[in-house]
């Protein structure tokens, strides 16, 4: 039975009013927590779990829910499941100014977070001023050390400026922490959670930089281990400070603290800005993600880093945001060569900046002058390109751009010339026709296959088809040429204009002037080897087989006088 039930203090934890408890009793702090069932790694903890806080309430006749908030449990409520990373375990620290005038243990320093008294201005205290020894709550609560015998009460207070980065800090924290109040409004504004995971990710940025608050160009310290714990209060403030001080003149000084971050070793430098990118699978830090991805797309044109850096692998549209783009991606994106390029920049259609990098020169375009180019090769296509829009074959390009169906252009952004995309789909619509469900005569294929003997070729079939003698049917909607088929009756018409074209070009072959004159081989031979009518052109095959070419003009004058004879012979026999 506990006779003497000292009063709890409001703000006291509750390891330090059950230490003051069994005092109050004459107790041995171990027999009083063993009958509470309590550990001592639970008290040293102030991690008293609830079935054993019903205990101490009962035999105290105290509400449960009161002592409750005595423990580091009502922390979580606060800071979620990560509490545990901002809780001192097995250690504490304290305000000199605030034991003197009370010997218990605030509930409020046993957060990493805070490290200042704000009523007193004063540095908490979180090792033996004389040994430098941690401190732990029985030594603390007994008021010496018990390495060097030093009296706590005797412990000298370090005061923090009002007006200092560290007091504003701690004003702003405390009003997050116990009024709910709003942190960082020129970043969008944090609540407490949101601004100790902005920190905690910061640390990986700000380890072992130069310090942007000390002029003795000392280096930043914050993890004492690689589990990443924080070991003193002075370490932890300086490092809380700095995270204040980054994000309270922002964009500025979070760029400063980027460009010092770049200068270290590649390997670490990944393995930190992993950690710290992890920050934006949260809500709530959108302001400082843009920024932070503004700094790298900056670095990428300056030549610091390459795109296969894994923020742009991660998100390829920040390669958009770039404002230049270098030769080499110039080339790859358009196919303009280098030599095109450098000629394009003397002429002052695009604009080339240079920038030495140690032994090596960066050029870089400007990415409006880029994009105009881009838009504008859109409008162009290669002989393939428009080979495969026709549906036809490549080298039958050149037959088309012979005939001046269509047309090369050289462009600013090709060493070749291209053909321009209007074009091309100009002329297949106005080739391929009209779409038929049901398709009757030849393929396209089918007809230059069949008629090429009569020197059938696509030109000439399209130049049929835009004089009205075809009226092509399309097998598919929307299809091209490939797809077209044609009419036997007008193909025929088609080839018997080809062979009358060529007679009067190339002349007639002696099967033509034999139909033509209705005679036979034989006659046809006699007539030749007389002399009556003389092939203009022989025309001799590998194989020794012989051609004969009779010019027109001559076959009809010759089939005139034959007629004048025969109209001659048949007056004489009249009369």
């Amino acid at each position: 039975m506990l006779i003497n039930r000292p009063e709890r203090y409001h703000d006291e934890s509750i390891s330090s009013y059950l230490y003051r408890l069994a005092r109050a009793n004459y107790r041995p702090l171990g027999v009083l927590l063993a009958s509470f069932g309590i550990t001592r790694a639970e008290w040293l903890r102030n991690m008293i779990s609830e079935d054993k806080l019903i205990h101490i309430a009962d035999h105290l006749v105290q509400d449960k829910n009161i002592l409750h908030q005595g423990t580091y449990f009502v922390y979580r409520e606060l800071l979620d499941e990560n509490s545990d990373l901002y809780l001192l375990k097995n250690r504490m620290k304290f305000c000199p100014d605030c034991y003197r005038e009370d010997a218990y243990h605030r509930m409020m320093w046993g957060l990493k977070p805070i490290t200042i008294c704000l009523q007193h201005g004063t540095r908490l205290i979180d090792a033996c001023p004389s040994c430098e020894k941690p401190i732990e709550m029985e030594q603390f609560m007994c008021g010496f050390c018990k390495c060097c015998d030093f009296y706590y009460k005797q412990t000298k207070s370090i005061s923090i400026p009002f007006d200092s980065i560290e007091f504003e800090l701690q004003s702003e924290f405390h009003g997050g922490l116990f009024q709910n109040g709003i942190m960082f409004r020129n970043i969008g504004g944090l609540n407490v959670k949101q601004y100790l995971r902005l920190a905690y990710h910061s640390f990986h940025l700000l380890e072992e930089l130069p310090s942007f608050l000390d002029y003795s160009k000392k280096h930043i310290r914050i993890f004492h281990n690689r589990r990443g714990g924080i070991q003193q209060n002075e370490l932890l403030a300086e490092a809380y400070n700095h995270v204040f001080w980054m994000y309270h003149d922002f964009p500025c000084r979070f760029q400063r603290v980027l460009f010092e971050f770049l200068k270290k070793p590649r390997k670490k430098l990944y393995l930190q800005k992993k950690t710290y990118e992890a920050l934006f699978q949260e809500e709530g830090f959108s302001l400082i993600k843009n920024e932070y991805e503004q700094f790298w797309i900056n670095e990428l044109e300056n030549g610091t880093v390459r795109r296969d850096l894994s923020i742009f692998k991660q998100n390829h549209d920040l390669l958009l945001r770039k404002k230049h783009l270098r030769k080499e991606e110039v080339k790859q994106l358009t196919g303009i060569s280098y030599p095109k390029l450098e000629s394009l920049c003397e002429s002052g259609q695009i604009d080339i900046i240079s920038r030495q990098k140690g032994k090596t020169k960066q050029h870089f375009i400007d990415k409006d002058t880029f994009a105009r180019l881009n838009e504008e090769r859109q409008f162009y296509i290669n002989k393939r390109e428009a080979a495969q829009l026709l549906g036809i074959q490549r080298n039958s390009i050149y037959q088309l751009l012979k005939e001046g169906l269509i047309n090369e252009v050289h462009t600013a952004f090709s060493q070749i010339k291209l053909i321009r995309l209007d074009e091309v789909l100009m002329l297949l619509e106005k080739s391929r026709g009209v779409f038929y469900i049901k398709v009757k005569g030849l393929s396209f294929q089918q007809v230059l296959i069949k008629y090429s003997v009569n020197g059938l070729t696509i030109s000439k079939l399209l130049k049929f088809i835009h004089e009205n003698v075809l009226h092509p049917q399309l097998a598919v909607l929307n299809g091209n040429l490939s797809d077209t088929w044609f009419w036997e009756k007008e193909m025929q018409r088609c080839i018997e204009i080809l062979k009358s074209d060529k007679q009067i070009t190339d002349g007639m072959y002696m099967q033509d002037v034999m139909q033509y004159l209705k005679i036979g081989e034989k006659k046809m031979k006699r007539i030749i080897e007389s002399g009556q009518l003389i092939p203009d052109r022989v025309i001799v095959w590998k194989d020794g087989r012989k051609r004969y070419l009779f010019s027109k003009r001559k076959v009809a004058a010759f089939k005139q006088s034959i007629s004048s004879r025969v109209d001659s012979c048949n007056s004489t026999a009249h009369s």
